[in-house]
């Protein structure tokens, strides 16, 4: 009677287990057919933090790990890209300072395009963050620019307004 106590128990548990098992695998740069195996045994693992609080996504975007990889963990967990860390910030912003490929920006952007309008900790919009990484992609920065021209062009006209009243 105990081990069937310990197995309806043990479903919440093992998704931690299986959780932890995919940050290891990240972690360790795993290939693409490990990730897959954790990932299959258990879908919801991409959505549970490590003891750091990272999700998946963010971990493998923190360790600059391989498109497909990141591609595959933002399908098992479609609102990864609007989680933030335990820094408050949005996976878009570390993948821009980590000069990640076009293709990773694009589809975190992708699956959260109001990213771009959302400032970290000392207030800098993504934007900010691409013009800060030496030699920044034009790729990324017209991208950043499209999703964020809204509020860029509010900026601009409270500035023209600011600067013809002094």
């Amino acid at each position: 009677s105990s081990s069937s106590s310990s197995s309806s128990s043990s479903s919440s548990s093992s998704v931690s287990v299986v959780g932890s098992l995919l940050h290891l695998a990240l972690r360790f740069h795993c290939q693409m057919p490990v990730i897959e195996l954790l990932s299959g045994l258990h879908p919801e693992a991409a959505k549970v933090t490590d003891a750091a609080g990272r999700l998946p996504l963010a971990l493998a975007i923190e360790l600059k790990l391989p498109f497909s990889v990141i591609e595959l963990l933002s399908r098992l967990h479609r609102d990864a890209a609007k989680v933030t860390d335990v820094q408050g910030r949005l996976p878009l912003a570390p993948a821009i300072e980590l000069k990640h490929p076009f293709s990773v920006i694009e589809l975190l952007s992708g699956l959260h395009p109001e990213a771009a309008k959302v400032t970290d900790a000392t207030g800098r919009l993504p934007l900010a963050l691409a013009i800060e990484v030496k030699h920044p992609s034009m790729e990324v920065l017209e991208l950043l620019v499209s999703l964020a021209s809204d509020i860029i062009s509010t900026v601009s006209e409270e500035l023209c307004i600011s600067q013809s009243v002094s």
